[in-house]
């Protein structure tokens, strides 16, 4: 892909919620109390959406951020380009 399709890490997270971004790794929201919903990781840890601040967290102190950095996590995108899992959403369903 050239630089022109590049879509950076900031423009992922302006266009991105966290919550479609679970939802398209296919993560299963276990619990969800207001703005907080609960996705089972698969692994016997849970990850924590806040859908009001557009951010997760995990219980890991150190494991939080925006969606670029969870798709960074999940294997889905590089540190600096997230054009591939953009690519996803810009699909759509099927």
């Amino acid at each position: 892909m050239n630089d022109l399709n590049k879509i950076t890490p900031m423009e992922f997270d302006s266009i991105v919620p966290v919550d479609d971004l679970c939802m398209a790794a296919g993560l299963v929201c276990i619990s969800q109390r207001k703005n907080l919903r609960h996705y089972d990781l698969g692994n016997g840890k849970e990850l924590t959406v806040n859908t009001a601040r557009n951010e997760w967290a995990m219980k890991n102190p150190d494991c939080y951020g925006c969606a670029s950095q969870l798709a960074v996590k999940l294997g889905l995108a590089g540190d600096s380009d997230c054009s591939k899992v953009y690519l996803t959403f810009e699909k759509g369903p099927g």
